[in-house]
């Protein structure tokens, strides 16, 4: 990286002033984090897995109050009929009023909160999700960030359920 200016006295220039900077090193970086986000997109787009990553939407006294979607992926995008790019920077609470004080909700806000992990177990029927679905939901903090993993375990629940009927029976 170059930079030079003239030095002038009056009308003339009299020298030249030059700086030189290697910024090869953060050249390397950028390409580096350039490559691990493609990486990681690349992973995410063919999981067969929903992955969602939401930023917390804090009130004045610093609680979570909603979130703000940043990255959804095709398959999360699939299970909650939803548009991955129509939600981005969108309150999770707009799109899913439902989720309101849900388990689901809550699982979201204590990650954030609290930095633990949570795994939860729960279903939703509402807004987009015109079916009863089960998920299992792994939610981790990610920096300032809470992403979520899900897996439509649906069928599992539904075969559990017929098994306890068998059972009663």
């Amino acid at each position: 990286y170059n930079v030079i200016s003239p030095i002038r006295e009056d009308d003339s220039i009299i020298g030249i002033l030059g700086v030189n900077i290697d910024i090869t090193e953060r050249k390397k970086m950028e390409e580096a984090l350039r490559e691990s986000e493609e990486r990681f997109r690349t992973v995410q787009e063919v999981s067969p897995d929903g992955f969602t990553i939401l930023r917390p939407v804090r009130d004045a006294a610093g609680r979570v109050v909603d979130f703000t979607w940043i990255y959804e992926n095709d398959t999360i995008a699939r299970l909650n009929g939803t548009d991955p790019k129509a939600v981005l920077g969108r309150s999770l609470l707009e799109v899913f009023p439902g989720h309101c004080g849900s388990n689901i909700f809550e699982a979201y806000r204590q990650v954030a909160e609290t930095g633990e992990s949570v795994i939860l177990e729960d279903w939703y029927l509402g807004e987009t999700v015109t079916r009863k679905t089960w998920f299992r939901l792994v939610v981790v903090s990610m920096g300032k960030d809470v992403a979520v993993l899900a897996q439509d375990i649906t069928e599992r629940k539904q075969a559990e359920e017929v098994l306890q009927d068998r059972e009663r029976e």
